[in-house]
């Protein structure tokens, strides 16, 4: 507190002069000076917090990217190791609170640990564990389409209603490459009301002007958001860190109160003991902001009492760094986008040939769609799709790629297969599909026996066939 205080501070010279006073009382190796030297430092920590009215609401955060310097293999043992020590330290320090993001990361454990996750299901039932996200991954939010942004809230969201009996509020992001202004929107439709990010702290030249504000969409939809002023999901948990954070919160004129994620991350691991040591010396003491164990429910329960005080922002969060995301591994881009391209045309012909009345006998594959859709939303985490992972890892995605596109191909082949027995038309006469949402009429070459094309006319309806003429 001597170091990081304004200097001539008096609380300050304070901290000085009791520092000073147990470093002359200990004698190392002497253990009868030990509590005298304890009684000092107590007596400095111990005088109450009366000059600060904010309050940082901070819980325990481990930031696993699901692959980035490893491959998603690693990630798997990754969260057993981190989520047991945590749960070995919520028994040392009742009230903890640590957060769990990411449900592909919890099936992987549900998988291969059943019996942690069985644990961490009861860490969530009393209060130790909060699961929250409401995405199937922390993904890339720029170059997915509409629908995958939906799929990853649509899957998130049924998988912590299946296993946590809630839906999570807060949209929890806090390391990707900016942000879609669609996001409010789809966020609000997946039952979201709040959404937590830091990164927009990293841009290299115009600062963001905000830690907490309302993004608003191009709809209108407003998100109550906030960026933890430490600038950081890893806080070190320190009096550093908490002046740093009062110094740095650009909304102190009209919030009282903020957050901290205090923890090792990126590639797990989580907080330590000292983390929490640090915090409890320091929660309420003279010269420095109350520094509460909190859940980022908590938290945002009270920034919504201010929010009509808060600032707006429309459209874009766009971030000035990591350049090239739109561009490096380019074949992982365009697998991409061939799979959500063909998993939406895929459900359109199984959905029709499923439903049909003259033809009946097509199931829709609905489990083999979910699976090939959290395959899909996997390879969008925002350290692979964007191509700033490792070769290693990229080449897994394009494992995965393949495997989807091989299957989808199969489903659409049967589906089409059971439409065109269904629709009929003229006897070898061929058949033209318009998967797009409005009628088209248009020229197109139909290959003949004499491995030429011949160009045609042809006219669909919307989502429909059409015989050849």
């Amino acid at each position: 507190m001597s170091k990081h205080l304004p200097q001539g501070s008096p609380r300050g010279l304070q901290a000085l002069r009791s520092l000073n006073g147990a470093i002359n009382t200990l004698r190392p190796g002497d253990r009868s000076t030990y509590a005298k030297t304890k009684e000092i430092s107590e007596d400095f920590l111990g005088v109450p917090n009366r000059d600060y009215n904010h309050t940082i609401y901070a819980t325990g955060h481990c930031h696993i990217d699901t692959a980035w310097l490893w491959p998603y293999r690693e990630t798997r043992r990754k969260c057993a190791r981190s989520w047991v020590t945590q749960m070995r330290l919520a028994k040392r320090y009742p009230g903890y609170k640590f957060t769990l993001s990411q449900p592909q990361q919890l099936q992987w454990v549900k998988d291969d640990y059943p019996t942690v996750f069985e644990d961490i299901l009861d860490s969530v039932q009393n209060g130790t564990f909060i699961p929250l996200g409401a995405t199937w991954v922390e993904m890339d939010a720029n170059i997915p389409d509409g629908e995958s942004f939906c799929r990853q809230f649509l899957l998130g969201q049924k998988f912590f209603k299946d296993h946590f009996g809630r839906r999570s509020n807060i949209f929890w992001l806090p390391d990707t490459f900016g942000y879609s202004a669609q996001l409010p929107q789809i966020c609000r439709l997946s039952g979201v009301e709040y959404f937590l990010t830091q990164k927009l702290s990293w841009n290299l030249i115009n600062k963001f002007p905000y830690h907490s504000f309302k993004w608003i969409g191009i709809d209108g939809s407003e998100l109550l958001t906030h960026f933890p002023p430490a600038d950081t999901y890893v806080d070190k948990g320190d009096v550093g860190s908490v002046g740093y954070h009062m110094e740095n919160y650009k909304q102190k004129a009209v919030s009282q109160e903020s957050m901290m994620l205090f923890g090792h991350g990126d590639g797990g691991g989580g907080p330590e003991m000292a983390h929490l040591e640090r915090i409890k010396r320091i929660q309420n003491t003279s010269g420095l902001p109350w520094v509460k164990i909190a859940s980022p429910g908590d938290f945002f329960e009270a920034l919504e009492k201010r929010k009509n005080s808060l600032p707006r922002w429309r459209g874009e969060l766009y971030l000035e760094l990591h350049r090239g995301t739109y561009t490096t591994h380019a074949k992982i881009k365009k697998a991409n986008r061939d799979a959500e391209k063909l998993l939406r045309n895929l459900e359109i012909f199984a959905t029709a040939a499923s439903g049909s009345q003259s033809s009946p006998g097509f199931e829709y594959p609905k489990g083999e769609l979910d699976d090939m859709w959290k395959d899909i939303l996997l390879n969008q985490f925002h350290d692979v799709l964007p191509g700033t992972c490792i070769e290693e890892a990229a080449n897994d995605s394009m494992n995965i790629y393949s495997k989807v596109l091989s299957e989808a191909s199969r489903l659409e082949n049967a589906a089409l297969t059971h439409l065109i027995q269904d629709f009929g038309g003229k006897e070898g006469a061929g058949i033209v599909v318009n998967t797009l949402g409005w009628p088209r009429r248009e020229v197109i070459d139909i290959p003949n026996s004499e491995s030429s094309s011949v160009p045609h006319l042809v006219s669909t309806p919307p989502l429909g066939l059409s015989s050849l003429p």
